[in-house]
């Protein structure tokens, strides 16, 4: 997809917490990302075409509308914006376990950011 790729081109010119939060999170959830070809192809673990739909939606939905997540990188998401984010989704009527679900499809990608910068 072409998200991925500009992802992966901005993560070879820079770091990855460089890259702007949402692109980056809307990459990982691509089927050609990296994380997925790992998951495929190193742990013989395949991630779902189902999986991957449910959590590009997750972004879609629930992160891109939110003014705390626009034009913000990954090194500038902190706490309080989660919480924000959180009580922004409740009060938008969703239900704990779609916010959990829309939990899921922010710290899946972020942990593996910061965990490979670790590297």
């Amino acid at each position: 997809m072409e998200a991925a790729k500009k992802a992966s081109a901005a993560t070879q010119a820079s770091p990855v917490q460089s890259i702007p939060l949402i692109e980056y999170v809307l990459s990982f959830w691509q089927s050609d990302s990296e994380y997925v070809r790992e998951k495929a192809l190193l742990e013989k673990n395949p991630v779902s075409a189902h999986y991957l739909l449910t959590n590009r939606r997750m972004v879609e939905t629930k992160m891109k509308p939110f003014e705390g997540f626009k034009d913000i990188t990954l090194t500038q998401l902190t706490k309080p914006i989660i919480r924000q984010w959180k009580l922004w989704l409740a009060e938008q009527g969703y239900s704990g376990r779609v916010i959990n679900g829309a939990m899921l499809a922010l710290r899946v990608p972020v942990k593996r950011a910061f965990f490979d910068d670790l590297g």
